[in-house]
């Protein structure tokens, strides 16, 4: 706990809010990014890293699609025949994509999204400046997140880090069947049994909850809400206050 963490708001305590994908800060290591390697490809369409493993190399294809829709979102109030012109070519474009995306038979790969090597016009003396200055710029961000090569590094998730979970049963008990989501009772066997249960098998698996792929059948960005927010509590919310006296 440090006082930096929170403020103090009509005589309660209440806990600083976390911004998270700030647009001045993703902004700015872009164009840092993009002064070192002037041949990013693809990165330059990633808010993070294009470091994800072999079987996730989806979610580099769907980032990069998202921030292409973005970018021709703001440019939908442009009147000018040639700019709506290219407007209906990349919403085909994008269109095609997202259909090859839904393909288990395409073909991914990550190599299109890797940055390159510096540009050798580049002294040392001024990547390690513009290294400094990237962060400097994300320092904010630096007290959970690294910078490396201007990028801030895609976080892993795992069990010991995103355990801090809520979840209201009566919010799906009209959606689904108990039996739908909780499809075997594993810790049976260990009924009965003389003594404790082996802490090893005290998991998620033998408590009979479902993994996560079980939730995301329906919380997808057209079904339910699919933010990790949405479940996990391990940064804090502006909306949420502790409501702690002072």
């Amino acid at each position: 706990m440090s006082v930096a963490q929170f403020d103090a708001d009509d005589g309660y305590v209440v806990k600083r809010a976390t911004a998270h994908e700030d647009p001045w800060v993703t902004h700015n290591l872009q164009r840092l990014r993009r002064a070192v390697y002037s041949m990013g490809g693809l990165s330059d369409l990633l808010l993070m890293s294009a470091d994800v493993r072999p079987e996730d190399e989806e979610v580099l294809y769907q980032e990069a699609l998202s921030t292409l829709r973005e970018y021709a979102d703001g440019l939908r109030g442009r009147s000018e025949a040639w700019v709506q012109a290219e407007l209906l070519e990349l919403d085909r474009l994008a269109a095609d994509l997202q259909a090859r995306l839904a393909d288990d038979t395409t073909t991914l790969n990550d190599a299109r999204f890797r940055l390159n090597r510096p540009d050798p016009r580049l002294e040392q003396s001024h990547l390690d400046e513009i290294d400094a200055f990237a962060n400097e710029v994300a320092a904010p961000c630096l007290t959970c997140h690294t910078v490396r090569h201007g990028t801030i590094d895609r976080v892993r998730p795992a069990q010991g880090v995103l355990r801090r979970a809520t979840f209201d049963h009566g919010a799906h008990v009209l959606q689904r069947g108990c039996l739908d989501c909780h499809t075997a009772i594993p810790f049976e066997a260990h009924l009965g049994g003389d003594g404790p249960v082996d802490a090893a098998l005290d998991n998620a698996a033998i408590q009979n909850l479902p993994a996560v792929g079980e939730c995301r059948q329906c919380h997808t960005p057209d079904l339910a809400s699919d933010g990790c927010l949405t479940c996990h509590d391990f940064h804090p919310r502006s909306d949420v206050r502790s409501r702690l006296l002072r």
